[in-house]
């Protein structure tokens, strides 16, 4: 029996449209898990902004002279916990008071308020059990007279961004478990197609692993395939939404970027690599009668 190249040609067509057709379908998980993962990681680095903007008011003794006050702004600044500090003076607490009340303190014979040293703490100290201990050393502190901290503020950013990240992490497994199914069944459909090619193999005495290999390495490069094109799809969306919102550049991170794309390469040769071997176990395990279904 011989096979025209009429036939051979066909069947080179119908692989290489199998071989596409998995790795575009491969390609929209992945860029699906990609932008899911982008999402994340700048919600997480705004969540580190919006904490690292939280003020410790630590109000000093006008007593203190320059120079104690300067030695005590350094300590702060030295503490672990000290994202950066800045010093108050009575004068511009004023001022900041009249912005915000729009009351004129000046019509007062002594101005009331105290001078301060305003605490942004590092976002990981953004608790108020953290916070509560960080207060008692400062109040142990010669100068100073007063520590003040929203913690009702706190208390609600911490519990809204747990909630957000309970959603986060619910969303997550979801889209993996979705990527896991269409992945799996991509590949499974592309095998499906040789799966007589796989059994005529078989009866000519082909070993398992011999069978086997190619279809391990075609899973390998459609994952592979697939990851590159998403990730530099997740990039271009990506940039393309920063520069239309600028503001957005204070939470982008060429590490995220960079995570984000090997996270895509590993997992998406991963499944290409699971998803072959699984599939071809399949039909290499199956009776001549299934092969019909």
């Amino acid at each position: 029996m011989t096979v025209s190249k009429s036939e051979v040609g066909l069947n080179m067509r119908r692989m290489r449209s199998a071989f596409l057709t998995a790795v575009l379908s491969i390609g929209m998980v992945m860029f699906l898990l990609g932008g899911f993962l982008m999402i994340i990681l700048h919600a997480k680095a705004f969540v580190k902004v919006l904490k690292e903007r939280i003020e410790i008011q630590v109000f000093i003794n006008d007593e203190m002279n320059a120079e104690t006050k300067r030695e005590l702004r350094l300590w702060i600044d030295k503490q672990p916990y000290t994202k950066s500090a800045r010093y108050i003076s009575k004068q511009e607490a004023a001022e900041i008071f009249t912005k915000r009340t729009g009351e004129d303190l000046s019509i007062l014979d002594n101005n009331p308020l105290d001078a301060s040293i305003n605490i942004r703490l590092k976002s990981e100290y953004v608790e108020a059990s953290k916070i509560a201990k960080i207060k008692q050393e400062l109040a142990g502190k010669e100068g100073i007279v007063d520590v003040s901290f929203d913690e009702k503020t706190i208390n609600r950013v911490n519990s809204n961004i747990n909630k957000l990240w309970l959603i986060g992490s619910g969303l997550t497994l979801i889209i993996v478990l979705v990527s896991l199914f269409l992945t799996f069944n991509t590949i499974k459909l592309s095998i499906y197609a040789k799966r007589f090619v796989i059994r005529s193999m078989q009866l000519i005495g082909a070993t398992d692993s011999f069978i086997r290999k190619p279809f391990l390495i075609q899973g390998i490069l459609q994952g592979l395939i697939a990851s590159l094109i998403a990730g530099i799809l997740v990039m271009i969306l990506t940039y393309s939404i920063i520069n239309r919102i600028p503001e957005l550049s204070i939470i982008q991170s060429t590490s995220d970027i960079i995570l984000t794309l090997i996270v895509l390469l590993v997992f998406g040769t991963t499944l290409g690599l699971s998803g072959s071997l699984w599939a071809i176990s399949k039909y290499l395990n199956s009776n001549l009668d299934n092969l019909y279904t």
